[in-house]
Order: structure tokens, then sequence, then C-alpha cells
């Protein structure tokens, strides 16, 4: 079992502590862009990006879903922080604020929560956190 598989375990089982889920991204960046990319979407296009002065959080986390007793790692999110703008902003006077996504199987991506809902990395990565080791405990 790898660091990453024994670390995954730990958060199914809520053994984790959020700094070692912070520390242990599962996928890095690259390989979700790839996969949006190689599926014909173009969230990471360089103009849809600049548009909102985009920038996408290295570290990526996957949740283990569950069909028919098989694991399947389909959902995998990540964290977008944009430029603050008036008719977009939950954080007025926050330079950047901060947005989670969700990588879909199918190559596209869905925001979870709403648009630039949170105020700083810490935040967004705690909602991922939740939203990771939400309702597997019981």
């Amino acid at each position: 079992m790898t660091g990453l598989d024994q670390i995954a375990k730990e958060i199914l089982y809520k053994k984790t502590t959020f700094k070692a889920f912070i520390e242990s991204g599962n996928y890095l960046i690259s390989i979700v862009e790839k996969r949006n990319t190689e599926t014909g979407h173009y969230f990471f296009n360089a103009e849809n990006m600049r548009g909102f002065s985009c920038r996408v959080l290295e570290l990526a986390w996957r949740k283990d879903c569950l069909i028919s007793e098989i694991p399947v790692h389909d959902e995998i999110y990540f964290i977008t922080s944009e430029a603050d703008r008036d008719s977009f902003t939950y954080h007025k006077g926050c330079i950047r604020a901060y947005t989670v996504r969700k990588l879909r199987i199918d190559g596209s991506v869905e925001t979870i929560g709403n648009f630039q809902e949170h105020a700083t990395k810490r935040e967004a990565q705690k909602a991922i956190y939740e939203i990771v080791s939400e309702g597997l405990n019981q």
C-alpha cells in the first residue's frame, strides 16, 4: 500500500488530520487538465482562464465512490482562485476569492457551491475535506 493509499484509507475512516489531508493531494492538477482537454472540454483553455484571471491550485483530491461494491475514483475535486470582480464577488475587498470545482468522469468541470464562495484557500480546502469525508463513516 502506498503512502497516498494509506492516507486515503485513513480519510475514509476519519483517522487523518486536516493537515495530513492537505498534504495528501492525490492528483496533480496536470492530470485533471489532461482529462478535461482529452475529452473535448475547454475549462483550462488560456482564454477562459484569462477572462476571470483564474489560477488553479496544484493539488486535487478524489472522492471514492462505490458502485456495486467496486471503488471508483471518478470525482476529483480541485480549487481555483479568481480575481475579485464586483459582479461575481461574495467577499468584497478580497484581492482573490476561491471556488471549489469537481472534475467529472466525462471530463467536464462543475462548480461546487457558489462561484468565489471562499475567502481563503484554507476555507476551500476545508470544504473539499468535508466533501471527501462525508458519509463515509456511517
